[in-house]
Order: structure tokens, then C-alpha cells, then sequence
């Protein structure tokens, strides 16, 4: 599944200054609670990710994200699958 940049050249087309360096999602979990943390460019990186696997037309299309993606390599969650289903 690859990244389709909606929202990112959204933004650049509305003129968006993307002021932040991009550092990689940092994830985490406390109990039952997950914490994902990233700059601006991080963040909506995250975005355009879920936006194109929500708008594939495949079945059960899935991403993963890790290091060679977006999470930086500190975070404590090296890796994260975003799977689509339609039921």
C-alpha cells in the first residue's frame, strides 16, 4: 500500500508552510492506553498514510509502518499495521 499524499499536497497547494523537519512517530503504551507522538510533518504524514489505506478499493489492504516508514527508531512500537476492513 503505498502513500497517495492527499493531504499532504492539500496543504502545499493551499500554501501550507511545513515548518517542522520531519522526526518519525514516536509510539508508546501505558496500560491500556497507546500513545502515539510526532511534530506537525509527523503527524500528517500519519494522516495521509490513514487516509490511503481508508480510501483503497482493495479488501483487507493493509500498511506497515516502521522504521523505513515513519516511526522513529527510539519509539518503544517498532512497527504498526493499519489494516482496512470491510465488513
Amino acid at each position: 500500500m503505498e502513500n497517495k499524499n492527499i493531504i499532504k499536497k492539500y496543504l502545499e497547494e493551499n500554501n501550507y508552510n511545513f515548518n517542522d523537519k520531519s522526526n518519525g512517530i514516536n509510539i508508546d503504551t501505558n496500560n491500556n492506553e497507546v500513545l502515539i507522538k510526532g511534530n506537525t510533518n509527523d503527524l500528517i504524514e500519519l494522516a495521509d498514510y490513514i487516509l490511503s489505506i481508508a480510501l483503497s478499493q482493495n479488501n483487507n489492504d493493509h500498511i506497515h509502518l516502521d522504521d523505513l516508514t515513519i516511526i522513529d527508531n527510539n519509539s518503544k512500537i517498532k512497527e504498526l499495521i493499519i489494516e482496512k476492513d470491510n465488513n
